[in-house]
């Protein structure tokens, strides 16, 4: 809709470059990156992990002058080898992007999320917390998406930045690779929000279970 639009971005992934990195974790088609190299940032370790706690600040001093009016994440871990915990699997990386996200945006802004379905307690306690955040969150699943699989977009617009602060951004960074993975306990969260996400995760559950079927 806005052909002439300028973006002004900085971006992150795992360095295809940084030969630490194992290959079956990173997208060996690294021409996006190579023709935009000025606008990506790897991190203080240089291997673009974000679940590395010295990349995420590094990330957050960075871009400590800029106005950040979206951030988009759309990370992700290879499940193949157990895919019926591909949630709790990727939960760690969800409140890794999560945190750094919140910390990154202006006051107003958007952000846009990949997560997978929301079963488990660690996506559901996520999902309240960008409620809390957010003036208006979404569930979308594009038409470019592929049917049968459990890809779900979080769309938050928005962003109330005086909710979220620098003790809260500390607190969690701090606990990132902590056992518990949940953001918060159960009992904190309203049984009405618990009634909208269980009835959410149930239709995107039996679109799922539909196209499977079909196929």
């Amino acid at each position: 809709h806005h052909p002439h639009t300028k973006f002004q971005y900085i971006a992150t992934t795992l360095n295809p470059y940084f030969e630490g990195n194992k290959l079956g974790n990173m997208i060996l088609d690294d021409r996006f990156i190579l023709h935009t190299l000025e606008n990506w940032f790897f991190g203080e370790t240089y291997n673009g992990d974000i679940l590395e706690v010295t990349n995420i600040k590094s990330l957050l001093a960075h871009c400590q002058d800029l106005e950040i009016n979206l951030v988009t994440c759309d990370g992700s871990i290879d499940c193949l080898d157990e895919p019926e915990n591909q949630e709790l699997i990727v939960s760690k990386l969800h409140i890794a992007e999560l945190v750094t996200a919140l910390a990154l945006l202006s006051n107003n802004g958007s952000l846009l999320l990949k997560i997978f379905t929301f079963f488990e307690l660690t996506t559901v306690s996520m999902l309240y917390v960008l409620n809390c955040c957010f003036t208006s969150v979404h569930l979308f699943k594009p038409a470019c998406s592929k049917e049968g699989n459990s890809e779900v977009y979080v769309i938050a617009i928005g962003y109330k930045k005086d909710i979220f602060t620098g003790a809260h951004i500390e607190k969690i960074l701090a606990n990132l690779h902590s056992t518990n993975k949940s953001l918060l306990p159960l009992n904190v969260i309203p049984p009405d929000f618990l009634m909208q996400v269980t009835n959410a995760a149930r239709f995107f559950m039996n679109q799922q279970v539909m196209v499977i079927e079909n196929n």
